[in-house]
This record gives structure tokens, C-alpha cells and sequence, in this order.
């Protein structure tokens, strides 16, 4: 927060810079029509008609200075932002929060996600074609599928992950899985409400549509398990956050001699992460190297 504060304050004051030198400029000018006896009202405006466009002179003097929008968006830490460690689970966390809050069937929605949450809560709802209780969707199969999917989740920090990396890693790890699973079991209720709110022209359609949204948030899951897994080895196991500057070394035909790998740093100086496509490994310095 810090750095965007730290962006915005240099950005505005490369904007008033501006003002400051035209105001500077602008009583020069009039002052020199007031020394030959012109009024001070009269010496403005020929100020004014003798230095032209503001407009123009603006535009191009923030354009040069960086004070336009494009220089603010260099000053923002945007590609920095974009690898710290509370990207993707404050990203997850404000998304759902606000599908809550826009959420006209709130209260209900809270109650099937308890039901997915808490094993043996039962969602009870009695006709599925509209909803009744209204906002109440199933969630039995649901809750199964993503229980298990956290459990494999968390299976895989255990035995895979903690004994190679850190505990801090590890917990990360576990903190955007939770994230990712409460996102998903919000967006399944959401989305459930909105198709079965009300019967439609052709149940066929609304059946259809059923159908494909359960096809299509099974690969979402799938793909948001893989995004999990590939963000979790990617970051540094010390700061958490993702490392950047790439160097690519060795020949993509090869296997065995010279392997394609990608070297990466860690930006707060912790070490270096190498990729190939055999592994990826940590190294800490000179003494220490992990293999993901």
C-alpha cells in the first residue's frame, strides 16, 4: 500500500510542478506589460494571448514529465502487485464478498454454504423447479466433490510439499486453497439461484442449461486446482512472493545434455528458482537447494 501511496504522491506532484512553472511564466509575463504602464487586469490578458494555449502546453509538459496517465501507470507497482503473495487470495476473498453482497438471496445462500461446509448440515429444499424454499439450491453432490478435492489438496501439502519447502509455503498453500474453495462453492450457489429461480419457457432449455454449467464448473475446478498448484511452486518459499527476470538457458531439442531450464530471482534477494522439465528447484544462496 505503501508504494501506491508513494506512486500516487509523486504522480501529483509532477502535475502541480506544472501549475506552479505556468503561474511562474504567466506573472512574468504580465509583470513585463505592467513595467510599460498597462493595468494589471489588461497586463493579464495580454499575458494570456502572449503565451498561448495552457491546454496545450499542459499536455504536452505532463506527456514529458510523466504526469499523463501513462506515466502514472509506470509509477504504479502493478507488475510487482501482480506477484505478491496476497494477489490471488485478496483477489478470491473480494470477489466473494461482493457475490454475497449483491446477492438478493443472501440469507439463503449463507445456509447451503453452511451445508457445504459442515458435513451432515443438510440443505433442505423441497422442489428444485422454481426453488422452494426460495434461494435454497442442492448441495449434496456438490459439497462431496469439493470436500474431496480440499482433502486431496491438503494431502498433497503434507506429503509432497512440506518435507522439500517451508512451513510458510505450506501455509500459504493451504490459506489460497481455502480461499479457492469458498470462491467455487459461492459461485455454485450463485449461479444455481439464478437458473432455478424461476421455471422458464422450455424446460428443456433450462435443462440443457443445467447440464452445461455442471460440465463447465467441472473444468473450472479442474483448471483452478492446477492454477493452485502451479502458483503454490512458482513463488519463493522464503517471502512467498513470485520471482521474475527470467533467463532462459540451454536448447529445447535437447532431454539429457543441455535440458531447456528457466532461471528465475527472487526479488527480495532470498535466491533462485530454476525450471525444467524435470523439476524445479530453490537455491538459497550458495548453500542450499530445494527441488519442487
Amino acid at each position: 500500500m505503501t508504494d501506491w501511496l508513494r506512486a500516487f504522491t509523486i504522480w501529483r506532484n509532477r502535475r502541480k510542478r506544472f501549475a506552479e512553472e505556468w503561474a511562474f511564466h504567466m506573472d512574468e509575463a504580465a509583470a513585463r506589460w505592467q513595467a510599460v504602464g498597462i493595468g494589471a487586469r489588461d497586463a493579464r490578458k495580454l499575458a494570456r494571448s502572449s503565451l498561448g494555449s495552457r491546454r496545450a502546453y499542459r499536455r504536452d509538459a505532463l506527456r514529458t514529465i510523466g504526469g499523463d496517465f501513462a506515466g502514472l501507470v509506470d509509477l504504479l507497482p502493478v507488475r510487482r502487485t501482480s506477484r505478491s503473495r496476497f494477489l490471488v487470495p485478496m483477489t478470491l476473498a473480494i470477489l466473494s464478498a461482493l457475490a454475497i453482497a449483491i446477492n438478493p438471496e443472501r440469507a439463503m445462500a449463507l445456509k447451503s454454504l453452511a451445508a457445504i461446509a459442515v458435513p451432515g448440515a443438510h440443505a433442505r429444499w423441497e422442489r428444485l423447479i422454481p426453488l422452494t424454499p426460495a434461494g435454497m439450491v442442492p448441495v449434496d453432490f456438490f459439497a462431496a466433490v469439493l470436500r474431496a478435492l480440499v482433502l486431496a489438496g491438503l494431502l498433497r501439502i503434507a506429503f509432497d510439499l512440506a518435507p522439500r519447502s517451508t512451513l510458510r509455503l505450506c501455509a500459504y498453500a493451504a490459506a489460497s486453497l481455502a480461499a479457492m474453495a469458498l470462491a467455487a462453492a459461492i459461485c455454485w450457489v450463485t449461479v444455481l439461484q439464478a437458473l432455478l429461480a424461476r421455471a422458464w419457457g422450455a424446460d428443456g432449455i433450462q435443462g440443457l442449461a443445467l447440464v452445461l454449467f455442471g460440465f463447465a464448473f467441472a473444468a473450472l475446478l479442474v483448471k483452478a486446482a492446477r492454477f493452485w498448484w502451479a502458483d503454490v511452486e512458482r513463488r519463493c518459499p522464503m517471502c512467498l512472493d513470485r520471482p521474475g527476470m527470467p533467463q532462459v538457458r540451454g536448447r529445447a531439442s535437447e532431454i539429457l545434455l543441455e535440458p531447456l531450464e528457466v532461471e528465475s530471482i527472487c526479488f527480495r534477494g532470498h535466491g533462485l528458482i530454476a525450471e525444467d522439465r524435470w523439476a524445479r528447484r530453490f537455491s538459497q544462496g550458495d548453500s542450499c537447494s530445494v527441488e519442487f
